[in-house]
């Protein structure tokens, strides 16, 4: 486990579920408020990690234009991004769905859930959390 400022990386090992499906390694970005949390394959979350030197840099610019997709299905995206809320400038990494019904308005297309998390360029550090990602499968449990 991975702590940041505002959240959590939580590493999980290949798995079965209850369902006795086979569930790949992932990781589960979780944020201080309890909400579902994000899930980032390996490569998502290298990617991720690729991705926040610039954020942070665009964040301390405060560049409330910068946005750039980490992952990206049919129905789901995850976007790393620096938004302006209640005045403040904010990096966050946002999950959106796409709703069943088309939507015409292109601002509407992609929906926000309660699944971000803020990441803080000042405490949270890109090498220790790629350590983590890097070691993370060599510590864990072993079934």
């Amino acid at each position: 486990m991975q702590q940041l400022s505002y959240g959590t990386i939580i590493y999980q090992p290949k798995h079965v579920n209850h369902e006795d499906k086979i569930i790949p390694e992932h990781f589960l970005i979780c944020n201080s408020s309890g909400a579902r949390p994000i899930q980032l394959y390996r490569r998502q979350l290298m990617e991720l990690f690729q991705k926040l030197p610039k954020a942070y840099q665009a964040f301390r610019e405060g560049d409330t234009s910068y946005c750039i997709d980490i992952a990206t299905t049919k129905t789901q995206r995850v976007t790393l991004e620096v938004s302006d809320y209640n005045d403040k400038i904010y990096l966050f990494l946002k999950k959106s769905f796409k709703p069943e019904d088309k939507v015409d308005d292109p601002d509407q297309e992609w929906i926000h859930t309660k699944s971000n998390v803020s990441f803080n360029p000042d405490k949270d550090d890109v090498n220790e959390m790629i350590l983590f990602a890097t070691f993370a499968n060599a510590f864990a449990f072993k079934v």
